[in-house]
């Protein structure tokens, strides 16, 4: 039931935006499509890769959710995706290689996309145990993310690299949990 909740609660964004699409009130309807459902992945990309640390130090059950909110990354990423390859592209996949060699944000953008598919796809329970430690490949959509996001932007602000620092300190954390695992190991040894 509490993720029946959170899904709610995590379709809100999406609600608004057909909501502002559909009764006119968007000036710019394209570019706030890609706003949504962009920065919508981005953020739960975040959010999924900071419920280690927070259930560390906070609640360990929050640990249960990270598999759901990589998921709906994952869903939002792909309308953001979606969007771009059929409101822009017109389904063209020979245009998204053009267009990969003109912004090459794109091109980070589409990898990015690629690898958390391959993640959802193994996090089918039945696959889990097989693909866990491959998961660790989130770290490397998470960095295609937020530079894609940050080049993607005509004049970086504030914001902007606020998302690149976020990058860097949640993999310094996992960096530092790596090396602390490692060190554990060796004196075992």
């Amino acid at each position: 039931m509490k993720k029946v909740a959170l899904a709610g609660i995590l379709l809100i964004p999406l609600m608004i935006l057909l909501y502002r699409i559909l009764g006119g009130e968007s000036p710019d309807p394209l570019k706030e499509i890609y706003t949504y459902t962009g920065l919508g992945a981005l953020a739960l990309l975040f959010g999924t890769l900071a419920l280690t640390p927070l259930s560390r130090y906070s609640s360990p059950k929050l640990i249960s959710y990270r598999r759901f909110l990589g998921l709906f990354s994952f869903f939002y990423a792909t309308l953001h995706f979606g969007a771009y390859l059929i409101l822009d592209l017109s389904l063209e996949w020979s245009a998204l290689w053009n267009q990969a060699v003109q912004k090459p944000f794109v091109l980070l953008g589409f990898f990015g996309w690629m690898i958390l598919a391959g993640l959802a796809l193994t996090s089918i329970p039945k696959l889990w145990k097989r693909f866990q430690r491959g998961h660790i490949v989130i770290y490397l959509a998470l960095w295609l993310g937020a530079i894609h996001y940050f080049m993607a932007q005509k004049v970086a602000q504030s914001p902007h690299y606020f998302v690149l620092f976020l990058a860097l300190l949640l993999t310094l954390l996992k960096a530092i949990r790596l090396s602390s695992r490692l060190k554990r190991l060796s004196n075992k040894l």
